[in-house]
Order: structure tokens, then sequence, then C-alpha cells
């Protein structure tokens, strides 16, 4: 019963994520701000988010807790993490690789 509650409370979202860096976005895990712990990869195993482009992605999130990191994982090794970001309102997240 505990378990079908807290299933009922996610929920998920399309949110543009767009690809601003140099090099593919190979992996997308999201992370409640408050916990250190991040999520499954978002994309799924074969997706990518190429240069200068963007895919819709279902974002997960609990309503009763809209406040996320959102981390993105680049080919190059790079990981660059948007801090704070509220899944309940943003339509798009750009990220732009940092040099590793």
């Amino acid at each position: 019963m505990l378990l079908a509650l807290l299933v009922a409370t996610v929920a998920t979202r399309p949110v543009l994520v767009v690809n601003a860096g140099d090099d593919a976005i190979f992996a997308l895990r999201v992370g409640h701000a408050q916990q250190a712990a991040w999520g499954d990869d978002v994309l799924g195993f074969s997706e990518i988010i190429d240069v200068s482009r963007g895919r819709v992605v279902r974002m997960p999130f609990d309503p009763s807790a809209c406040r996320y990191d959102v981390a993105a994982t680049y080919r190059n090794g790079a990981v660059v993490v948007k801090r704070d970001v509220n899944l309940c309102t943003v339509i798009r997240i750009d990220f732009e690789d940092e040099a590793p």
C-alpha cells in the first residue's frame, strides 16, 4: 500500500533540454535538491542529445517538492549540474559543457 502511494506522488512532465555545448550529452539524471542521490538516466540507454540540438525529455518529479538538480554528462566526461531547477514549472533547460 505504501509503495502504491509513493508511486502515485511521482509525476513526469515534458521539458525541452537543449545542448549548447561542444559535445553530445550521453546521460541526464535528476536528483532532489535536498538529497545527494541521483535517479536513473532519463534519456534512456540509446538516446543522446547532439551538439546544438534539443530533445523533449519526460522529467520525473514529486509535485509536493518541485526543486531538483539536473545533471548532464557529456561524451568527453564533463558533468554539468543545473541546481535548484523547479520541475513543476520549467519548460526548457539549456546545458553548456565546461572544459574537463
